[in-house]
């Protein structure tokens, strides 16, 4: 019994390494790329989260979009409930998760198997799309400005 304990605690103390590195850097990509970022959780501590999926939103970018650059990375879109369909997630809904956001969504699938190089390959390839849409998104707000202002 106290090899399966020792075991148990081990993976759970690696899985929570993991997603805190995640957590993490996904906040640092955000204020580097200054695109905020909403984390869609049930509760304000990460505690009471499974370390196994990460679900968040990169405000103004579609998950669908940052899920089709990231094509062979373990993430996919809205919540598990409703992952292969477009329409907003009736689960991020039903946790007060605004339309905008919900649909913004990126849910990342964590697995203790992951190497400390596979971890970071992933977070640096994350960071691309964020930064490319985080542009493109501050040139379309820059010239909406520009035109209501005239």
């Amino acid at each position: 019994d106290d090899f399966y304990v020792k075991n148990m605690i081990d993976h759970n103390s690696k899985i929570y390494k993991i997603y805190g590195c995640i957590i993490n850097k996904l906040v640092e990509i955000s204020k580097e790329c200054k695109v905020s970022i909403t984390f869609n959780q049930h509760s304000e501590f990460f505690s009471d989260q499974s370390p196994y999926i990460i679900n968040a939103s990169f405000v103004g970018i579609e998950g669908e979009s940052l899920m089709s650059s990231l094509i062979n990375d373990c993430i996919s879109t809205g919540s598990a409930c409703n992952s292969s369909e477009l329409k907003t997630s009736h689960v991020l809904s039903g946790l007060g998760i605004k339309k905008l956001i919900a649909n913004c969504a990126f849910r990342i699938s964590l697995s203790d198997n992951i190497n400390q190089d596979e971890l970071e390959d992933f977070l640096e390839k994350i960071k691309v799309p964020i930064k490319m849409f985080g542009t493109l998104i501050v040139i379309i707000l820059a010239w909406c400005f520009l035109r209501c202002n005239r």
